[in-house]
Formats: structure tokens, C-alpha cells, sequence
């Protein structure tokens, strides 16, 4: 039996965040909230020059996309999205 999730932190490997995305969303009942934290990547996503700066940059670039959910970024020291799966 598979459970159904009202909230999920995500805030771990920054380079596979999308592929922890992917998997989460699932799970996620319908307007559950994904909280992901440190987006910003102390602002490295700007010039993402390294590969976890590339990947949350690539994560960020997703979500604007991705028509399952809507989000909101806070620009507060690393990042945080709020996403609601709609």
C-alpha cells in the first residue's frame, strides 16, 4: 500500500533534486505542498558554472514548466520553493 503525502521537505544531494522531485510528486495528494530548500545555491544558480549549480539551476527551470504544479520561490539566504501539487 503506497502512502499519499500532505507535505514533503526535500533537502538533500542538490545534484539529483529533479530525479527527488520526480519521485515525490507522486506521493504527493492533491494540494500537498514540496517544500525545496536551498534553490539559490548561495546565488551560484545565477552562473551556474559547477554541476550541483547546474542541476538546481536545471531543477528551477522544471518547475516553471511543469504544468502538475504551481510554486513560489522566497529569495531568503539559499532559496526555497513552495511547490503545490495542483
Amino acid at each position: 500500500m503506497n502512502k499519499i503525502y500532505g507535505l514533503i521537505y526535500l533537502n538533500a544531494d542538490k545534484f539529483y533534486y529533479q530525479h527527488y522531485f520526480d519521485h515525490c510528486i507522486p506521493i504527493l495528494k492533491s494540494g500537498g505542498i514540496l517544500i525545496a530548500d536551498n534553490v539559490l545555491w548561495s546565488a551560484q544558480v545565477l552562473a551556474p558554472e559547477d554541476p550541483k549549480s547546474q542541476a538546481l539551476d536545471a531543477f528551477n527551470k522544471q518547475l516553471k514548466i511543469d504544468n502538475r504544479v504551481s510554486h513560489v520561490l522566497l529569495p531568503l539566504r539559499d532559496g526555497c520553493t513552495i511547490v503545490r501539487k495542483k
